[in-house]
């Protein structure tokens, strides 16, 4: 799927549905035989139902492999994840905040996968993201909603947190209607996949939720996520966050945060050091600094709601790929 570059700083999630045929997109293995792994290991395992574990080196081992021996660049069969380990749930899990979250992330890309009010949705985050405040905040959050909705309280339901493949797979079945998703990110890249395959063809909506709407004086008790400024109180010592932008077109949103350099933490706390002088010097991460999302697909129409719905209702695959990116942290 080719990238549009209309912001080339920014986080850009693409969204693409077809009722054509496609191949099948699966979700590459952590471990592959082009990462090298070195297992120059002994088996410390008293008992044959510890087999299963990884081993570890003796000390003053070596870890690194020696390049030069034929294989060395390969895995070793014995690192493997047995899939008894895997995190499965087969029920709606949202008596707390928190129980019904998977974490998913690759690379300094991390998701936070959940399935509430019939929705499958996830918070978006990636390191160096860092406001004006000095608080390195979530970029957003995207819901995935589909019709006939498998996954409500009267449906079977299954999710499961794949550790050796490093993936999040959510299936909902109700009558005949059978619907798997499966949310992923990429190692080497920031991109995000999150493919949907259904035995029935279905209506897909895809939304977008911000929080970071207008200027806000952050509250004393919320302090901690920008620590400089814990023991200071909203009173005293203003702290902002401050609006993201939103740029939604015909078929695409766009939304984005982009710093101002008027405000910075960085420059309050060097005068409050004493070393106002020479801030100019110094690399400040916060500065110029943009990210922020991109969602769009030829098959989706915006419908003034921050909500993508799609042209036409005969789809059976769809196709979610997020690609990161930002600027000013170079």
């Amino acid at each position: 799927m080719k990238v549009l570059h209309i912001i080339p700083t920014i986080l850009m999630i693409l969204a693409g549905l077809s009722s054509q045929t496609h191949a099948e997109v699966k979700p590459a293995p952590l471990f592959t035989d082009n990462m090298v792994v070195q297992r120059d290991m002994k088996t410390p395992v008293s008992a044959a139902s510890n087999d299963h574990f990884p081993t570890f080196p003796e000390p003053g081992k070596p870890t690194l492999p020696d390049v030069r021996k034929e294989g060395a660049g390969k895995p070793h069969s014995s690192f493997e994840f047995p899939e008894m380990y895997n995190v499965v749930w087969t029920e709606f899990i949202t008596n707390t905040k928190t129980a019904g979250i998977m974490p998913c992330g690759g690379g300094d890309t991390g998701l936070n996968v959940s399935v509430e009010n019939g929705e499958v949705g996830f918070f978006i985050c990636r390191s160096g993201s860092f406001d004006e405040s000095g608080t390195m905040v979530k970029l957003g959050r995207v819901r995935v909603k589909v019709d006939p909705n498998p996954f409500e309280d009267d449906t079977d339901f299954r999710q499961e947190l794949k550790l050796k493949e490093g993936y999040v797979e959510i299936q909902g079945k109700k009558g005949e209607l059978d619907v798997l998703v499966r949310i992923w990110v990429e190692v080497f890249r920031p991109v995000i996949h999150v493919d949907c395959e259904s035995s029935q063809p279905v209506n897909i909506n895809v939304a977008v939720d911000g929080w970071r709407l207008k200027k806000k004086n952050i509250p004393t008790k919320s302090r901690m996520q920008c620590y400089s400024w814990q023991a200071t109180t909203a009173e005293n010592f203003p702290v902002y966050v401050y609006p993201d932008i939103y740029e939604p077109g015909e078929e695409s949103m766009a939304w984005y945060h982009r710093n101002r350099n008027d405000d910075l933490s960085f420059d309050k706390e060097m005068i409050i050091q004493r070393l106002g002088d020479y801030r100019h010097k110094l690399w400040n991460l916060q500065k110029d600094l943009t990210f922020g999302c991109m969602l769009r697909g030829k098959s989706l129409k915006y419908t003034g709601e921050s909500v993508f719905t799609p042209f036409v209702s005969s789809q059976t695959l769809a196709t979610v790929r997020i690609e990161a990116a930002s600027e000013g942290m170079a």
